[in-house]
């Protein structure tokens, strides 16, 4: 399959983007500067086993530098012994004898120091064949904007059998008004305008690709705690910025299917995972627990969520690319409803006891998805497991850069 990734420099861009090289697909993003994308060992660990990938490549890093090191001893070596083979008629047979004695104990030195890393390099597997980057190739656009010519060009020039538009401004409360459920200008440019310009540019290629869009599950209308999970069907009637934003884009993706366009609505419920910055809820304390303070600040231990890994999601959004029937919505999640406090606990297992701080302790319970048309369609079903995830998301953010917390 070759496939465009809008947004795939992103968090679930790059999960998606490993997902697909592991299938074997061909790939080409967008982007508004860079002009690749690199993806990075731990993108294509096994859950779970994050931490193992990301000292494999520590230890690669540390066996290359040793091995440089013995190069350069080696020329330096190289280096000072020229003068004195040049001026050898000009000092003692005695001094040149001990001279080349040093020479030849330090290539001995340097000899049994590669002889080491040798060694070291086979008693680690995972080292013997490091995982290697992976890059990439970008086109410049700002899909908020519309395609180019030259941008159309090349993208008709590769001949994506699919387009999946992640691109947009995922960050609910950046999307709303102050105080309003109004979307702002940016929000409604970044995921409705986009999505027009994604089509649009779907629509005037020679062969027309299949685009899947990537909605929320903040589409749907306040649900009762007791309601169960949603079914596609709920009625749709957003309370945020966000959601209606997402409501419009589903609006004119099914515009362009009266026209004549493949598309397949994905809703996504609550993921997360390794690579996700705050202020979503696991990064958030993620961030806390890898900086070793000693108390952890959440809003509540009583909130109620579907939580999905990222990597089981950008796993079910390949399968509707395959699979998807044009002009349908499918929710992907985990159809269980989990309470943060339960999440948070397993976390501490991993990371330690912390002192937690609820600065805005009240009970909410957030939609559940009812995924039975995705599996269905596709066969899709999570498979990666709590304890996997937030075993993951941890890791990372131990090896992740630092800055400044955002709530201190």
């Amino acid at each position: 399959m070759k496939a465009l990734v809008t947004g795939i420099t992103g968090f679930a861009g790059g999960h998606l983007a490993a997902h697909l090289l592991a299938l074997g697909d061909q790939l080409l993003g967008t982007s508004r500067g860079a002009a690749v994308c690199t993806l990075h060992p731990w993108q294509f660990a096994k859950p779970g086993r994050l931490t193992e990938t990301l000292d494999a490549a520590r230890q690669s890093s540390v066996l290359g530098s040793l091995d440089q090191a013995s190069d350069e001893a080696q020329s330096q070596i190289d280096a000072a012994a020229n003068p004195m083979l040049a001026a050898a008629g000009e000092v003692s047979q005695q001094s040149i004898d001990q001279y080349t004695q040093a020479m030849e104990r330090a290539q001995a030195a340097i000899a049994a120091a590669r002889g080491h890393l040798s060694s070291l390099a086979k008693s680690l597997p995972a080292i013997q064949q490091p995982p290697r980057l992976a890059t990439i190739p970008l086109v410049l656009w700002d899909v908020t904007e519309p395609v180019p010519g030259v941008v159309l060009d090349r993208i008709a020039a590769f001949e994506p059998d699919v387009i999946f538009h992640l691109a947009a401004e995922s960050i609910p409360s950046k999307c709303s008004l102050p105080g309003q459920s109004t979307p702002t200008a940016e929000a409604w440019s970044a995921n409705v305008g986009s999505v027009s310009n994604v089509l649009a540019l779907a629509e005037g290629l020679p062969r027309r690709p299949k685009v899947v869009i990537l909605s929320s599950s903040q589409v749907y209308a306040p649900a009762a705690p007791d309601a169960g999970p949603l079914h596609e069907d709920f009625p749709v009637a957003p309370v945020n910025g966000y959601g209606k934003t997402k409501l419009a884009a589903e609006h004119e993706a099914l515009r362009a299917v009266d026209g004549g366009l493949q598309v397949v609505i994905a809703r996504a419920f609550n993921h997360s995972g390794p690579g996700q910055w705050p202020p979503l809820m696991l990064p958030e304390w993620c961030e806390q627990l890898a900086s070793g303070s000693a108390s952890l600040r959440i809003q509540s231990a009583d909130s109620w969520v579907d939580l999905t890994d990222v990597r089981d999601t950008v796993r079910a959004y390949r399968l509707l690319a395959e699979r998807g029937v044009s002009g349908t919505a499918y929710n992907i999640g985990s159809g269980v409803s989990r309470r943060t406090g339960d999440i948070l606990k397993v976390l501490l297992e991993l990371a330690g006891p912390r002192q937690v701080i609820e600065t805005n302790a009240r009970t909410i319970h957030g939609p559940v998805a009812d995924t039975s048309r995705l599996q269905k369609t596709t066969g899709w079903k999570p498979e990666i497991s709590l304890q996997e995830m937030l075993t993951d998301t941890l890791a990372w953010w131990r090896t992740a850069p630092r800055r400044p917390l955002s709530h201190t």
